[in-house]
This record gives structure tokens, sequence and C-alpha cells, in this order.
């Protein structure tokens, strides 16, 4: 259910879909489902029936990458006083992190074990990849020989001349992107039937529920 489990617009991903229709991929849904997600959040992994258990691996390991952690944490003082904060302990919000993370790469290492030799392209937001914690660390734990390479996007507005030192091992590479503008309202039918027609850029970090898309060719 698109809209229930995402609900962003679906032209922003509808290339996506369109390129592995295309070239004939196969396509993997990865996500954990957005309501097992906030139960954990709420009260605990321990919290769990049976049925939402089996969203999840068997084992669910909690991050101890400090960094990737201090991220964690800085996200969910972010909330502040707003009622969400006031629903979950720092401690649950780090499982359910942690259960999101590990479902999705417990998929991926499953794939790859059964595909020997296929090459597969994870499409997620950077809080699952950001210094290689969260879903590859998952993944490496379950797939110790697959090789693996991460790609953080930002903005090219932020690309600094030189990379500062804690940013080097944020992934195993940054892609600066340049984004298509935002399509301008116009006073004419005609340009403003262009503009709505306009796919619009996919963001550089993708919100962070998605349904993620996963393509694999041999």
């Amino acid at each position: 259910d698109w809209k229930k489990e995402w609900g962003f617009d679906f032209g922003m991903y509808k290339p996506l879909f369109d390129f592995i229709a295309a070239n004939k991929l196969r396509a993997l849904a990865l996500n954990v489902p957005k309501k097992v997600v906030a139960k954990i959040a709420r009260t605990g992994l321990d919290s769990l029936s049976s049925e939402e258990k089996s969203f999840l691996p068997e084992k669910v390991e909690i991050s101890a990458h400090k960094k990737y952690n201090d991220y964690l944490k800085e996200s969910f003082d972010g909330h502040g006083d707003s009622p969400m904060a006031k629903m979950f302990t720092i401690e649950n919000y780090l499982a359910s992190m942690a259960a999101w993370n590990e479902g999705m790469g417990a998929r991926i290492a499953d794939f790859v074990n059964a595909n020997p030799g296929y090459a597969v392209l994870v499409i997620v937001g950077n809080g699952h990849l950001m210094y290689n914690a969260a879903i590859p660390a998952s993944v490496k734990a379950r797939a110790k020989e697959a090789r693996q390479a991460t790609f953080l996007t930002e903005s090219a507005a932020a690309c600094p001349e030189k990379m500062p030192k804690e940013n080097k091992d944020m992934a195993s590479y940054i892609w600066y992107l340049n984004h298509a503008p935002k399509p301008e309202a116009a006073a004419a039918p005609v340009a403003s039937t262009a503009a709505t027609a306009a796919v619009p850029a996919v963001p550089a970090a993708m919100p962070a529920a998605a349904q993620q898309p996963v393509t694999e060719k041999k």
C-alpha cells in the first residue's frame, strides 16, 4: 500500500521503476512495515507479537557505532518537546532503528547469499548507510563474502573545496549532486501544464520510511 506505507509523490520514484522495467531487472521490497517500526519506538522490541516479529531477522543487533549512534541521538533530540518525543525513549528509538536497518539488511543478505555472482543496487536514505553502519553492517554480518560500496549523497552547493577529516568515514564515497530547479508557477495555461507534468528530482537524502527498491542484474 504505497499511500499508507510511504505516502510521498509516486512521480518522484516512477523513473526508478521505469528503469527497472525497461532493463528487465528484479525489484525487491526491503522495508519493514511502518507499524512494526513505530511500535518498537513506542514500547520496545519485547512488545512485538509473533506475527510482527516475523518481519525481522531472528537476531536484531543494536549498533555500537559511536558516530552513527550520535547521529541518531541528535535526530531524536531534534523532536524536542513534540508529542512524538514524549511517546518513546531513546533506548526504544535506537531499537526501532536497529530493527528497521537489520530487517532491510537481512533481506539484502538473503538475496546475495542465494544468488552468487549478482550485483545488487540498494536505494535507501543517507541515514540507513551513514558511516557504513546500519544496513551495510547488517549485510556484512550476514553475507561475509559480499563486497560493498556506499554512496552518501549531498547537494552540490554543500561541496567543500577540501573534504573535512570528520567526513572521510561517512561512506565509501560522498556524491555531490546538482538538482533540477523546482518548476515555477506560470500564468500561461500551457506553461502551467508543462510545469505540472515535470518529474521532480529525487531528494539527496530520501525520506527515511521508503519502501526501498533494490535492483539487480547478473
